[in-house]
């Protein structure tokens, strides 16, 4: 294909065309439970492809270079790369210094051949302007026509980076373009729909830093949306200064430093396995477009399997200007919109049937809906395999990715099912592992 890059007046340009960048700050091992980074190149395209399903369109790979195979991996599934070479979290200078020039040389030879790389990232935290002249020349001699944009987290305002942007907040450029490069620390797992659904979690609840940062799969959805409206209040075309966009941190829950009641990182849209959390919903309705909102969605967070007697509030997001909600046909009204994207309908008691949620346009034009449905009681465990595209070739390396579901009689996903299922495993194979719900 044919990829052209401009990065000026505040903007990323692909092909002459604006781009703002949505997407996460993933760790850079991009690692599965039971098996690390050791995964075939086929699941690194299902993790990655993830992404792209979730509408985003760029990763910003965490503090050093990552191997070739999710590099190339990016290049297959159509992922724009914010690629470190390694950094200690500060400037530094003498030995320390040439050793990271060297570790961004080879960054740069290893990866000027990949075109989803579009930015190199020489460093987690701001760098003097003589350390990056130093490395827009390396730059300049190994890859001077990769059409790559030179820069590190800060540097908002020097005159030789040509990136820069804040870790959480929001920066506005008229110059080099500015995107956040990991935004939202929050967390949340899973198996934590709301308060009034098993195991009950409350947000804030846990030990250490719980208060602030442990919350319900709703409320964290809520958050993701919240911090991204402040990046596309500032999108391009607002204006002559412009926020490039930002990275969400992190997309796949890793077992790195946490936040939460538990001993590794839940802040990901989709858990360790890649089972897509609300969060993931409601980025891929609000990140559809190159900048701006190009199809309307609607996501109704959360499920529809209460006990009798509970009032609950229903959230959902969605990039249409009126949501209407409806149980089982008749209508409960229009949302109140707490953010551009989030529409809250309070107290809404429970029936057993059908939740929809329809939006609207400016003109009353419906364009957009979702449904939540009540499930049946608990009836068979489905079990879907996801094996490599090519045939196995039996050399020790080969890995089989299987979902495990709890289904009612009707095979829909029970969302409340909390039973122990145990496994046995026949043949010439072995189990590594997994992460229940």
């Amino acid at each position: 294909g044919f990829r052209k890059t401009d990065f000026g007046h505040g903007r990323v340009e692909l092909n002459d065309r604006t781009v703002q960048l949505k997407g996460y700050a993933q760790r850079t091992t991009n690692e599965w439970p039971a098996v690390g980074a050791s995964v075939p190149p086929w699941l690194s395209d299902f993790s990655n492809g993830l992404m792209v399903e979730g509408n985003a369109n760029s990763v910003r790979w965490m503090h050093v270079t990552p191997w070739k195979q999710d590099v190339e991996s990016c290049d297959r599934v159509g992922l724009i790369q914010v690629l470190p070479a390694g950094d200690s979290e500060s400037d530094v200078e003498g030995r320390q210094w040439d050793q990271r020039v060297e570790l961004m040389r080879d960054a740069i030879v290893y990866t000027r051949n990949n075109p989803s790389v579009l930015f190199y990232e020489g460093g987690n935290e701001v760098i003097s302007d003589e350390h990056m002249r130093e490395l827009v020349e390396l730059r300049d001699r190994y890859d001077p026509h990769g059409g790559r944009a030179m820069g590190c987290r800060e540097m908002l305002d020097s005159d030789v980076a040509e990136w820069g942007g804040e870790m959480l907040y929001v920066n506005k450029s008229a110059d080099k373009p500015m995107f956040a490069t990991e935004y939202n620390r929050n967390e949340g797992l899973r198996r934590y729909w709301d308060a009034d659904s098993p195991p009950y979690h409350e947000d804030g609840s846990g030990p250490g830093e719980g208060e602030r940062y442990n919350q319900n799969q709703d409320s964290f959805a809520v958050e993701d949306v919240a911090r991204w409206e402040e990046y596309w209040r500032e999108r391009p075309g607002t204006g002559r200064r412009v926020s490039s966009g930002g990275h969400n941190i992190i997309f796949s829950d890793t077992n790195t430093h946490c936040r939460g009641a538990e001993n590794y990182r839940r802040s990901g849209e989709v858990d360790p396995m890649r089972v897509p959390k609300d969060a993931f919903r409601a980025h891929r309705a609000v990140w559809d477009g190159w900048v701006d909102v190009e199809t309307h969605h609607a996501a109704l967070l959360g499920h529809w399997n209460y006990e009798p007697g509970t009032v609950t509030d229903v959230t959902v997001v969605s990039t249409a200007e009126r949501v209407e909600l409806f149980r089982n046909g008749d209508s409960l009204g229009t949302g109140e919109r707490s953010h551009r994207f989030v529409f809250t309908f309070e107290d809404v008691a429970w029936e057993p049937g059908t939740l929809r949620a329809v939006g609207y346009d400016g003109d009353g034009e419906r364009v957009c809906e979702d449904a939540l449905e009540t499930v049946g009681d608990p009836a068979a465990v489905e079990l879907t395999p996801m094996t490599r595209p090519t045939d196995w070739r039996a050399d020790g390396h080969d890995l089989a990715l299987v979902e495990v579901e709890v289904v009612d009689d009707e095979g829909r996903r029970c969302p409340l099912a909390f039973d122990e299922v145990e496994f046995d495993l026949d043949g010439p194979a072995e189990w590594r592992g997994g992460i229940a719900k």
